[in-house]
């Protein structure tokens, strides 16, 4: 589970998706990182974690905005994954996406300054994308999601891994 720069997995989005893996048997294993800006190689920075988390391999990975920099080794690793909010101004983040070969969800609200709806329709994968909804995943600007955001984004996560089959 990678977080965003300034949203760590005890936040409501990735807490509630916490509780979906939990649910699907997944031995979930959060990153933590304080960061005030975007480290300078943000996929290095990312898929070291990610690897220094998982040290034995992942079955699933999850990560939100900065988070998803880890797609560009998701998709050498052939790694389903869950992206939530992606940087797709990022061709490295896009591309990675698009050229994964495993099942992936990718989550995003149309209000987000970072998502751009022409790439995400060009990605090949599962794509949910919440009307109102900024990068924190709130309809209300203010980083407060409400339950039927938080409903959508777990009933997607849900029915995304149930489609695939997976068990952790």
């Amino acid at each position: 589970m990678l977080p965003g720069r300034a949203y760590p997995v005890s936040r409501p989005v990735l807490a509630a998706v916490v509780a979906v893996l939990v649910q699907h048997g997944y031995d979930v294993r959060p990153v933590s990182w304080q960061l005030e800006v975007v480290p300078e190689d943000p996929a290095a920075f990312v898929t070291t974690r990610l690897v220094e988390a998982a040290p034995e391999g992942a079955d699933l990975v999850v990560g939100k905005s900065l988070g998803t920099w880890a797609a560009p080794y998701a998709a050498e690793q052939s790694l389903p994954a869950v992206w939530l909010t992606p940087v797709l101004g990022e061709p490295d983040v896009a591309d990675g996406i698009r050229d994964n070969r495993a099942a992936q969800l990718v989550v995003a609200g149309l209000s987000d300054h970072l998502h751009d709806v022409q790439v995400a329709a060009g990605l090949g994968c599962d794509l949910v994308e919440l009307d109102g909804v900024d990068h924190a995943l709130s309809g209300t600007g203010d980083g407060v999601v409400a339950p039927v955001i938080l409903g959508r984004i777990t009933d997607a996560t849900d029915a995304f891994l149930r489609r695939q089959g997976w068990q952790g």
